[in-house]
C-alpha cells in the first residue's frame, strides 16, 4: 500500500521449543507466519485474536525490540532490516511501546521523574537534568499527572495512574509509532475508557501512528480505523474496522464479533458460529488452513491447501484468507 508508514512483507518469527519433549526434535513453534501489513501513518491499525495468535510478537517486530527471523520491513519507507546499531538505534526514538501490565513494566526503586525521563537520558535528549525535568513536567501535564508526584514511586499510584506514567514514557522522545500492547486490559473497566480516550487524544494532538494490540473487540472497535485478525501466527481477514464488524469474511472474524458485546440487539448477527475442539498445537499445526478443526464450514480442500490472505472489492482494502468467504 503507497504511502504506508510500516509496511511489513512475508514477516515471520520462530522460536525454538527449548525444553521438555521437544528439546531432541528440533521443534519450532511459528509465532508470526507470513504476515503483511500496511500501516498508514496517523491510522490506528488494531491487531485482535485470541491469546497465543501471534499479536504481542508481532508487534515487538514491527519495531525491532525482537528480530525476525526472515521478511521485509520498512518505516517511512526505509528498510528498518538493513540498519545497524547505531541508525537503529536513532530510528527507535520514532518507535515505542507502551506495554500491557503498568504494575510489572515500572521500575519500583525508581522515582517518577526517573522513569519519564529514562529514554531521555539514553539518548542524550536535553542539556542537563534540570531541561529534562522540565520535559517531564510537560509529559505529566499532558497524560494528565500532577506534575507535584515526580518524586513519588510507582506503588503510590493506582494502576491507571501507572499506565498514564507508561505512556509519559513513551512519548519522551516524539516518536511517530506507538505499539500499543493490550494497554487497558489489566484496567479496571471503570478506568479503561479514560486511558483509550487519553490516547486518542494523544494521536490526534501529537499525530502518532498506532498499532493497538487487543482481545476485545468491543475495544478495538472504539479505537481503530482498520483491524487485522490473527490467529496461529496468521492474518485471517483485514480491512477498514466498520466493514469488518458490519460485515466479517472469515468465520474466526464472525465468531469473534458475534461473541463481542454489542449496545444494539438489533445489530446481532442472526448466524453466530460455535467454535469446534480447542486451539490446535502451535507446534504442529493443522494442515491446509490453520483454522479448519475448529471452523464450522470446513471442506476437504481447506485440508489440502493453504488460502493466501486475497484482497476482496475493487480497492483490494478487505482481505481475508479463506476458500469460502461468508459474504
Amino acid at each position: 500500500m503507497s504511502g504506508a508508514l510500516v509496511e511489513a512483507r512475508a514477516l515471520t518469527k520462530l522460536f525454538s521449543v527449548g525444553d521438555g519433549m521437544f528439546r531432541k526434535s528440533g521443534a519450532t513453534i511459528r509465532a508470526v507466519d507470513g504476515v503483511d501489513l500496511d500501516i498508514r501513518e496517523r491510522e490506528t491499525l488494531a491487531c485482535v485474536g485470541e491469546s497465543g495468535s501471534g499479536k504481542s510478537t508481532l508487534g515487538r517486530l514491527l519495531i525491532r525490540l525482537i528480530e525476525p527471523s526472515s521478511g521485509s520491513l520498512s518505516f517511512g519507507g526505509n528498510d528498518l532490516l538493513a540498519l545497524g546499531s547505531r541508525a537503529l538505534r536513532q530510528r527507535k526514538r520514532d518507535m515505542q511501546i507502551i506495554f500491557q501490565d503498568p504494575y510489572a513494566c515500572l521500575n519500583p526503586r525508581m522515582r517518577v521523574e526517573d522513569i519519564i525521563a529514562e529514554p531521555l537520558v539514553s539518548h542524550d535528549v536535553g542539556r542537563g537534568k534540570s531541561e529534562r525535568r522540565d520535559r517531564v513536567a510537560a509529559l505529566m501535564d499532558l497524560v494528565g499527572l500532577n506534575r507535584g508526584f515526580m518524586s513519588r514511586y510507582p506503588h503510590m499510584f493506582s494502576g491507571g495512574q501507572r499506565q498514564r506514567i507508561g505512556i509519559a514514557r513513551a512519548l519522551a522522545l516524539d516518536p511517530k509509532f506507538i505499539v500499543c500492547d493490550e494497554p487497558v486490559s489489566a484496567l479496571d473497566v471503570s478506568i479503561q475508557a479514560q486511558v483509550l480516550n487519553l490516547l486518542e487524544e494523544l494521536k490526534e494532538k501529537k499525530k502518532l501512528t498506532y498499532f493497538f494490540i487487543s482481545h476485545d473487540l468491543s475495544v478495538v472497535r472504539h479505537v481503530s480505523d482498520s483491524v487485522c485478525v490473527m490467529f496461529l501466527g496468521k492474518v485471517m481477514e483485514s480491512g477498514p474496522t466498520a466493514e469488518v464488524y458490519a460485515k466479517p469474511l472469515h468465520p474466526y472474524t464472525m465468531f469473534l464479533v458475534s461473541a463481542a458485546p454489542r449496545p444494539d440487539p438489533r445489530q446481532r448477527f442472526v448466524e453466530k458460529p460455535i467454535l469446534q475442539g480447542e486451539i490446535p498445537s502451535p507446534v504442529n499445526p493443522p494442515s491446509g488452513c490453520r483454522f479448519r478443526t475448529r471452523c464450522p464450514f470446513a471442506a476437504p480442500l481447506c485440508a489440502e491447501i493453504e488460502p493466501p490472505l486475497a484482497g476482496r472489492g475493487p480497492d483490494d482494502e478487505r482481505r481475508v484468507a479463506c476458500h469460502f468467504p461468508r459474504a
